[in-house]
Order: C-alpha cells, then structure tokens, then sequence
C-alpha cells in the first residue's frame, strides 16, 4: 500500500517527465538510472519510450489492429475469436454476449476484464472498469498507446479444462541480433482467481533460468509449480513468436496454449512500463546485453 501511495504521489508532482521517470525506476527498482547511455533491461526500455518514435508501434500496439498483422504473418487460426469491436458497451448489450467473454480495452495494457458467469451485476462491473482505464499512455509515458483510436473489444473467454484458474500466460522475448540469430526466452505466468501469481524464467531449449546460484525471479513471485508446455507446442510457440517479431530489435510476443491449441495475445514494445523487476538484477543488465541494435532514434527527451 504504502509503495501504491509513493508511486500515486510521484506520478502527479508537478515535476519534469524525465525526472519523474527516474525517480520512479529508482523507487521500483533500486538503482539510478542512465538513460543517456543505457545498459539495462529496463534502461533501455525507458529510452525506448522517451526517446524512440516508430508509428508500427502504435498500430502493434492497437488490440483490434495487430489482429490484421497477426493474420498476415501467421494466419487468423492463431486469433482468439472476437465478437464484438466499437466505441461503446453498455451493461444491458455485454450481457447479451452470454457466459465466457472478455472485455477490454484496444488502447491500454491490463484493462481486461473476464466474465465467466455474465449477468447485470457483473457486466456493469466490467463497464465501469473498462471505462475508468482512459489516458493509460499519457499516464505511463507510453506515447504510442495515446496514438491508438480508442475501441472496446469482447473476445471470447478462452478456457482449458486441464487449467482449473486463470490460463497459464507464455511470453517470449525476443531479441534483433547483429549475427542475424535472433536470441528468445520464455517467461511463463501463472494467475490464480484469489490473487496469487507465480513466475518464471526459461530459455529457448525451455530449460529454468538461473543467476548466482538463485533462479530468476520476476518482482519476487514464487516460481511456477508446473505449467511448461509439451516440447512440440514450446516448438510451435516459439516459431510464432520468431515470425512475429521479425524486424524489432526487441519486443515481447505474448501467447496462450489452450488444448493442444496456440493463440496470440499481445505484442508488448514496454513491459511493466519499463520497470521490469527481476532478481537477481544482474539477469536486468544481461537482457540489456542481449539487446544488440541502436534503440534511439531521436536524440532529445520530452519536458
């Protein structure tokens, strides 16, 4: 609560951008930043969003957009079904979509809302939260999402029996390399309805990661008990993820494994808003590392 209350308070002082962003990395993540000459994770992810302007990101960015790309890379089997993309929902027509939807937002990062068992009380819930998550970009410095035309989407509720909770999240980074060898790793995610949430870290051959003899965690969730895909839909995810990727020097490629099954979720350019939080921090600078390309295209921060 009390970080909740410091990161509220730093982000609506009257104080520059860039200031307010490092002292926001410093509060989260521990060390001063240098976003002059970045050699972090989370260093360059911040020069990325205060000092990098390419439009695909807007457009990538978009939920309701990137559903194109995604068809013309790899075809529209890998889509979650949509049912529904406009400027407005109210309670009464979101009930109409029966059980088993999702709605959110095309504009933003984390403004889904999952309906298993729809009725008023629920879809004017969901309406309410949907419609609080504007000016997501402005507020996070992520310019590209302030681009973004706003819609509300309804996807179909995807659901796999063998997973009793939430569907376990597969997100894979994956690196530009000079050499022309993309580098990949794989974080999975594992959210339970009460709140608890375990995390870890794997490499392309799907093997844990670990640093300094501790394995590598993400904001100190406990590691995941089970959730590792069979070796031929790993296989399957990660060539999605290679071909989405294709010409960025890094993005994330966000994907679900639903019965045997793979969907795309979301490609991510700014996880975490740029204060990824890994222990040990050394694996921070190595994934900085593993960023090889020029990431700035402009040379001038924001006021």
């Amino acid at each position: 609560m009390i970080k909740k209350a410091a990161k509220r308070s730093i982000r609506s002082a009257p104080i520059p951008v860039l200031l307010k962003e490092k002292l926001l990395f410093f509060f989260q993540l521990g060390y001063w930043p240098n976003f002059d000459d970045p050699v972090s994770f989370c260093e360059k992810l911040h020069a990325r969003k205060l000092r990098e302007r390419d439009d695909r990101l807007v457009s990538l960015s978009d939920k309701l957009k990137v559903r194109d790309y995604v068809a013309d890379q790899i075809g529209d089997q890998y889509l979650i079904p949509l049912m529904y993309s406009g400027d407005k929902v109210d309670a009464e027509a979101l009930v109409a979509f029966g059980d088993d939807v999702v709605i959110k937002r095309n504009d933003d990062s984390g403004s889904a809302f999952i309906i298993k068992e729809n009725n008023h009380q629920m879809a004017v819930a969901a309406c309410r939260s949907v419609d609080s998550r504007t000016g997501y970009g402005r507020s996070t410095n992520e310019w590209w999402y302030e681009k973004i035309p706003s819609k509300i989407l309804i996807e179909k509720r995807l659901a796999d029996p063998e997973q009793r909770e939430r569907l376990i999240e597969y997100k894979f980074f994956v690196f530009g390399s000079v050499s022309g060898v993309p580098q990949i790793l794989m974080e999975i995610i594992k959210r339970e309805d009460g709140g608890r949430v375990e995390c870890g870290f794997f490499d392309s051959e799907m093997r844990p990661i670990s640093r300094s003899g501790q394995a590598v965690k993400y904001r100190g969730c406990p590691l995941p008990s089970g959730g590792l895909p069979p070796k031929e839909i790993f296989a399957e995810m990660k060539s999605v993820a290679l071909k989405l990727s294709q010409g960025f020097n890094f993005v994330r490629v966000d994907l679900y494994a639903v019965s045997g099954k793979v969907y795309f979720s979301e490609l991510t350019f700014n996880p975490a808003e740029g204060r990824f939080r890994v222990s040990p921090v050394e694996f921070d600078f190595e994934l900085g590392h593993r960023w090889e390309l020029p990431i700035l295209l402009e040379s001038s921060y924001p006021a």
